[in-house]
């Protein structure tokens, strides 16, 4: 497509995005293939209304949470209503025994092995995008010997502890989102309550 290249040049050229950052370079082609607009733009109108955020966390995970609100902003009217539930554990404390959990059960059931087989393709380095999520680089970082299998499984939790936090800032960033607890055992009664309740039609 024409604009594609001219207009990735003109964002490089800008310092919006380094050249050799491949990941954000398709997220912003992705972006103007969407809505029609460079996200430069989307940037400017963001620090112009003084919500301008930190797109890029100390990690170097992408945090693209600020497109929400542009999203709802230009989604079109529908003919139907549009519930949001959010689940999460009332408590952070639940919230991580579970991740710790979930964690130890995914090495009990062999990830490390699948690490190992990516690793030994030899077609994949540490510095891939594919590799630096969450559980891949810590399980990589320990078959290349930089630390031992137990600061692996701390540095594995902690880094999914991370991830929850960032997604769950992302949740309360939305509008009329109704939150559940998963640990009420009546939460389906609770959501199919919310939803008959909020539930209209437009003609």
């Amino acid at each position: 497509m024409p604009f594609t290249r001219s207009w990735s040049d003109r964002t490089v050229a800008a310092g919006l995005i380094h050249q050799n950052n491949r990941q954000r370079l398709i997220r912003a082609l992705e972006v103007i293939r969407l809505t029609g607009r460079p996200i430069s733009s989307i940037w400017q109108d963001k620090a112009s209304r003084g919500q301008a955020e930190n797109r890029q966390n100390s990690d170097g995970i992408e945090d693209y949470t600020y497109f929400t609100q542009w999203q709802a902003d230009e989604s079109p009217s529908l003919p139907y209503t549009v519930v949001q539930l959010a689940m999460a554990p009332a408590e952070r404390r639940v919230l991580h025994e579970r991740i710790a959990l979930r964690f130890n059960a995914m090495l009990n059931a062999g990830f490390l092995d699948e690490v190992r087989a990516l690793k030994a393709r030899g077609d994949l380095n540490a510095g891939l995008p594919s590799m630096r999520c969450v559980g891949y680089r810590q399980g990589w970082a320990h078959l290349a010997g930089d630390y031992d299998y137990d600061t692996m499984v701390d540095k594995g939790v902690a880094a999914t502890r991370q991830l929850a936090k960032r997604q769950l800032t992302w949740l309360r960033k939305w509008s009329d989102v109704d939150w559940l607890d998963s640990g009420d055992k009546l939460m389906s009664d609770t959501a199919l309550k919310i939803i008959e309740f909020r539930t209209t039609f437009n003609n």
